[in-house]
């Protein structure tokens, strides 16, 4: 009886032994591409240009932050929705509890 619980154990083992890990396969990640830098596109511009692209670009900064601000707005509704559902599990539980 052990010597058959032996040899089952030393055939079971042999699979096990003989596989090898699994080697993960290498992941290549290529480069980003170089891009141009707005500092240089603006350096090369003419002194009449740069008035008017601080000003759309003061307008999409405003028009970012108005977007900004309406879903700070949303988070802070959405918020206040879930502490009241907590609180109201939080209440149920409570009466389920003493029933």
């Amino acid at each position: 009886m052990r010597s058959a619980v032996i040899i089952t154990l030393l055939a079971l083992s042999i699979p096990v032994a003989t596989t090898n890990a699994q080697a993960p396969t290498p992941v290549v990640v290529q480069a980003a591409p170089v891009q141009t830098t707005n500092a240089a596109v603006a350096g090369a511009s003419s002194p009449e240009q740069e008035p008017a692209s601080k000003g759309a670009l003061l307008q999409s900064l405003q028009q970012l932050k108005a977007a900004n601000d309406e879903v700070l707005k949303r988070q802070a509704a959405t918020l206040q929705q879930l502490e009241t559902i907590e609180k109201a599990a939080a209440e149920i539980k409570i009466y389920s509890s003493r029933s």
